[in-house]
């Protein structure tokens, strides 16, 4: 009886089963799993960034540059290459620092917009131009990966100097700001500050005006810092005579009108040398040594009428290629690392294990401009 009655539950159960499956859709069997698309190759931002501001610089058609006379040599072939390699016009203004500062401001005051890039010395650019606040922030515009490596530069930093990020000094001149005439002194007549204060020097030497900002200016305060302000009313005390044309000064030395020439404008006086000139150029004092921007401080001019072109222009003269131009036709060095220096002499070259005095921080310039005080009390019996 027991054995009958499941017989039967069984048969039900199989019953029920076979009537629920067909009413169930086939099981399929398990899919492939999706796979995401292979991704697209791209070009990276920064190359997209590089394109369009490449577009955008040849629709507007050129770039203007404001550049400090340091830079006359190198005028020429910055506009061959920009246009052989973007196609674009570049305009290029030179004068001399304290004209082409007066120039941009007095331009800013009447509302006109008119250059895109500025390229000068340091001095002019605290004294004049940051108050004025006419640059823009400069790393923004900086798109070459190449620019924003700081292993790329001297010290491993990227040297923008400047609180508020404006201004690139890319070159690294070492130099004392000084020169001589060969046919009336000898190299090493003047391989020191307590030289230039030998009596015999007395009436024999020529300096750029200190009481302005400019290299006369620079040459006082760092002799003043390294041998102070005694030292300073020495140098007065063998009037040198006092000009604000600094190619002039260099004109005099080459002629021999003057032994000694202070605070001289360094292009200007390789100019002279490779005409011929008997003159020198003081590498560096036994009481220390210099390292500058000179004219190689760049920075972008605000409201500029042609920004991507500015961009381009700025990112190439900062990139090795630019450099490379720059060095070349300037004769300083690069503070790039990769930029070839078979074109200086080995004292051009910056040794990366010495130690050299810098006044690029606002703080230091603020010092010297305060020093033009100074030297306007100091110098005044020799202006008149």
């Amino acid at each position: 009886m027991r054995f009958g009655f499941s017989l039967i539950l069984i048969v039900f159960m199989v019953v029920l089963l076979s009537s629920c499956a067909r009413g169930q859709k086939p099981v399929q069997p398990a899919a492939e799993p999706i796979k995401a698309p292979a991704p697209v190759e791209t070009r990276q931002d920064w190359q997209i960034q590089w394109d369009n501001t490449l577009a955008g610089a040849k629709k507007e058609g050129k770039v203007t540059l404001y550049a400090a006379y340091g830079l006359a040599d190198a005028r020429d072939i910055f506009i061959e290459t920009v246009r052989k390699k973007f196609g674009l016009d570049l305009e290029v203004t030179v004068a001399r620092g304290p004209q082409l500062s007066a120039k941009l401001t007095t331009e800013r005051n009447a509302g006109l917009y008119l250059a895109d890039v500025y390229m000068g010395g340091q001095s002019d650019i605290v004294a004049s131009i940051f108050p004025a606040k006419i640059p823009d922030p400069i790393e923004p515009g900086l798109i070459l990966p190449e620019i924003k490596d700081s292993n790329a530069w001297l010290g491993g930093k990227i040297p923008i100097w400047d609180k508020e990020r404006r201004v690139f000094s890319s070159l690294a001149q070492i130099g004392s700001r000084t020169a001589i005439n060969t046919t009336m002194a000898k190299p090493e007549d003047i391989a020191a500050y307590n030289d230039i204060i030998n009596p015999k020097w007395k009436g024999k030497i020529a300096m750029t005006d200190p009481t302005i900002s400019g290299s006369g200016g620079s040459w006082v305060f760092l002799a003043g810092r390294l041998m102070g302000t005694d030292y300073v009313k020495e140098v007065v005390k063998q009037e040198p005579f006092i000009t604000r044309d600094s190619r002039l000064l260099s004109e005099w030395l080459a002629r021999g009108k003057y032994a000694v020439g202070l605070g001289i404008d360094t292009s200007a006086t390789k100019t002279f040398i490779e005409l011929g000139a008997p003159l020198y150029l003081v590498p560096r004092f036994k009481e220390g040594m210099e390292l500058r921007g000179s004219s190689g401080h760049v920075f972008f001019i605000s409201k500029a009428p042609h920004p991507n072109g500015a961009r381009l222009f700025v990112n190439w003269i900062l990139s090795k290629d630019g450099q490379t131009v720059l060095s070349r036709a300037n004769g300083v060095a690069s503070r790039r690392v990769d930029v070839p220096t078979d074109h200086l002499e080995e004292w051009q070259i910056p040794d990366i294990k010495a130690k050299y005095y810098s006044g690029e921080t606002e703080e230091a310039q603020a010092e010297e401009i305060k020093a033009m005080e100074l030297s306007r009390e100091l110098f005044a019996p020799l202006l008149k």
